[in-house]
């Protein structure tokens, strides 16, 4: 692209970084991150999904110390989101730190501006289950009742799997 002569936007950027955390490569990642930083992007509007693909991309290059600073940043400046949260907790989940991921989760819960949604309950159940925190699981179950998201069917599979991990599948 640059070779053509055309520069990257803020439409681009996420895409690559994308990219970058599924081949994973740290080092495009970060030194994508850098030109991102160095151009301004990260003050523009939309900076929330900037950030957030940076998180994502470095917990899929298993930078969790890199995801986690920029994603403890954006939450300093007051503009983390649901998908922030869902971001960094689902980056643990897959990296295999279930501990890490469950205070994050914790915490997003404790966090009376976020309201967690069906992808915090798929990405937290099985962080439950890899630590064998039943009593974990029931109340994501009972969350995901009472506020109706256990109507989606990812949210709705993921119970039932978690159960079926605790051999309570029946009780479901």
């Amino acid at each position: 692209m640059q070779r053509h002569g055309w520069r990257p936007d803020h439409y681009t950027f996420p895409f690559v970084l994308k990219a970058s955390g599924k081949l994973p490569s740290f080092l495009r990642g970060a030194s994508v991150h850098a030109v991102v930083c160095a151009n301004g992007f990260e003050t523009l509007s939309p900076m929330c999904l900037f950030c957030n693909a940076v998180v994502a991309m470095y917990g899929r290059c298993g930078a969790f110390d890199e995801a986690r600073q920029v994603f403890d940043d954006l939450c300093e400046r007051g503009i983390c989101d649901v998908v922030s949260w869902n971001t960094i907790v689902a980056a643990y989940v897959q990296g295999g730190d279930p501990r890490n991921a469950l205070k994050l989760s914790d915490r997003m819960i404790d966090d009376r501006r976020i309201c967690p949604d069906a992808v915090s309950v798929v990405n937290i159940l099985p962080a439950c289950a890899s630590v064998r925190a039943w009593s974990q699981v029931k109340e994501v179950h009972g969350f995901a009742v009472r506020s109706g998201l256990v109507e989606d069917v990812f949210v709705g599979n993921a119970v039932v799997d978690m159960h079926a991990c605790f051999r309570t599948a029946l009780w479901v």
